[in-house]
């Protein structure tokens, strides 16, 4: 009986023709199929495993082994009560928890594109789209307006286009070893650049545990990643391509007219322009979105703040712009457009007097410092008998000096500057916090923990806690180490980009690349400002700015590099011609060829 259903199974294997010919053949052949049937389900995972395709794996692992069969059964088991709990405290929690609960999905998420595989198709262009996204909802939509649902953060503007931009850099980064190439190679442009960001990125998170509230300053790092080192690496990306930063920096221009405007408004109206006109589902219930739509006042001045939810960092904006606007101005550009930015400058010298912010006036200040300084610097490079460029050069501490004399002992622009009355009661703050932070940076000079810098200062006038110097709340935060690579990466940056004009001036053969100047100066300005205002609502454009930076001191630097092995190549060449054909009249053409400027 045994041998009989044997053979017809081996029948059955090796599809042999069986036709049954008496009841009891017909039982035994039905049989058969039935033991065949559960032999194939039961012995269907161990089957697939010994299938050919599966052999890549053998090296490996051992799919043989009893611990492979046990793990098949015992991981879905346990898999599946795992879900069972996490859907059963999901119901009982939300709407109350639901960010918690979404931590292990995006671990989940981001190991699914660590895993992704190789691929010549990135998403680019899609990264870059979400990337002007960013841009330009910064700096068009209020940031306190916005969706609150029950449980979520809130849904501004700003986090529909950074998230999906922090995804699809995340996966350019994971599947192309193109783009992780040249993400390298830009970022080793500025000498110790690299080991300053990746050190400054190490820190945020190895302070975590130090933090009293380790949740909180997980979330602080983790949003840190994507407005801040997000912006950075695509936009040091995007300005690797020709054409990319100056179409960002006409960008900024023409974003700032509407803010402007609004400022303007605003003031005569002495209020936010949708102060009573905000659509129900945009309204926040939510004290803090009530105090940014607030009005402020500075005794009986009301403190224009356009788009922004404090005049401060309206403020700070616009001398960030007001480099682009200088340049744009002197450049070869179209007549229109070199009158707007002109007729722009005391626009925002305007607007930043409606703020009342005296880090606005210290920021165009400097701008103008810097500016007209690195502009006469590239210029007596690309022609030492330049007039005007060795007159700005050689005047230019004395000019120094009258500016400084000039806040000192002039009282109006001493006042303008660094305030009169009314602000002393600011400027005793600060060194007030001063006094109590510094010893509390080295005191732990470890850090505390992301976000955790108000708190620990310990400053707080009226019952409200707070930190107006970013100095300190960096210090307090990342420590001493942290300290000296977040503002390392700042003048690191515009210590290459200075170092490039003043030795390869040639280089910045095309009206985009000297896009260089402006963007070292709004740098410059940003750090500057950061030892009065400890706001960060534009760190992403200040980090956007950074990447073009470091992007195009890559650009100027390679075409100084091939330049000169343009040069050294027809220096070679001429020296191995034959001594009668090596005219002088040749090698002056040889010379000339090798340092005429190029073409725009």
């Amino acid at each position: 009986m045994l041998q009989k259903v044997v053979g017809f199974l081996r029948a059955l294997d090796s599809n042999a023709d069986i036709r049954p010919e008496t009841p009891r053949a017909w039982l035994l052949w039905g049989a058969a199929l039935v033991i065949r049937w559960l032999t194939w389900v039961v012995l269907w995972p161990w089957r697939k495993l010994t299938e050919p395709r599966f052999a890549i794996m053998r090296p490996y692992i051992n799919p043989r082994h009893p611990a492979r069969i046990i793990a098949r059964i015992v991981f879905p088991i346990a898999l599946g009560i795992i879900c069972v709990a996490y859907g059963f405290m999901f119901g009982l929690t939300a709407p109350y928890l639901l960010v918690p609960f979404a931590v292990p999905i995006v671990i989940l998420v981001l190991l699914a594109i660590w895993a992704l595989p190789e691929t010549h198709n990135a998403p680019t262009t899609s990264m870059e789209a979400f990337y002007a996204g960013v841009l330009i909802s910064l700096l068009v939509w209020p940031n306190y307006l916005a969706l609150s649902l029950p449980g979520l953060p809130w849904i501004t503007a700003l986090r529909l286009t950074s998230f999906p931009l922090a995804l699809l850099f995340l996966i350019s980064l994971s599947s192309s070893s193109v783009f992780r190439g040249e993400l390298a190679e830009t970022l080793r442009a500025p000498p110790g650049f690299w080991f300053a960001a990746s050190s400054f990125l190490a820190i945020q998170f190895i302070t975590i545990p130090l933090s009293k509230d380790p949740a909180a300053s997980l979330n602080t790092a983790a949003l840190a990643q994507v407005n801040w080192t997000t912006m950075f690496l695509v936009g040091m990306w995007v300005a690797r391509k020709p054409g990319r930063v100056e179409r960002y920096a006409t960008l900024f221009i023409m974003l700032s007219l509407p803010m402007a405007i609004v400022a303007i408004f605003e003031n005569m109206m002495k209020h936010p322009l949708w102060l009573n006109h905000v659509p129900p589902f945009l309204k926040i219930d939510d004290a803090l979105a009530a105090k940014y739509m607030q009005v402020i006042l500075r005794g009986d001045m009301y403190r224009a703040k356009s788009i922004y939810a404090s005049p401060l960092s309206f403020a700070e904006c616009l001398a960030l712009f007001t480099p682009f606007c200088i340049h744009f101005a002197m450049q070869k550009y179209s007549v229109w457009f070199r009158v707007l930015c002109a007729l722009l400058i005391p626009t925002f010298f305007l607007c930043i007097r409606m703020t009342d912010a005296r880090l606005g006036i210290l920021g165009m200040m400097a701008s103008f410092l810097a500016y007209y300084l690195l502009w006469a610097l590239l210029q007596l490079g690309r022609n030492a008998r330049s007039l005007m460029a060795a007159a700005v050069v050689y005047a230019y501490p004395a000019a120094f000096g009258f500016a400084i004399m000039a806040v000192m002992f002039v009282h109006k622009v001493r006042v303008l500057v660094l305030g009169g009355g009314e602000a002393a009661s600011s400027n005793d703050a600060r060194q007030e916090q001063i006094n109590l932070g510094v010893p509390k940076i080295f005191g732990q000079p470890w850090g505390h923990g992301a976000g955790t810098a108000a708190e620990t200062l310990g400053f707080s006038p009226g019952g409200f806690t707070t930190i107006d110097n970013y100095y300190l709340s960096i210090g307090l935060d990342y420590g001493v180490l942290g300290f000296l690579a977040f503002y390392g990466m700042f003048v690191l940056a515009i210590a290459a980009a200075v170092r490039t004009i003043l030795k390869s001036p040639a280089a910045l053969d095309t009206r985009e690349k000297t896009l260089l100047l402006p963007l070292a100066v709004s740098a410059t300005v940003f750090v500057i400002i950061r030892g009065v205002l400890s706001q960060d609502d534009n760190h992403a454009l200040a980090f956007s700015m950074l990447g073009f930076l470091v992007g195009m001191v890559y650009r100027v630097r390679k075409t100084a590099k091939e330049q000169q092995d343009l040069l050294d190549a027809e220096r070679a060449a001429l020296a191995a011609a034959p001594r009668n054909r090596a005219t002088p009249r040749m090698r002056a053409l040889t010379m000339r060829s090798a340092t005429t400027e190029p073409g725009r």
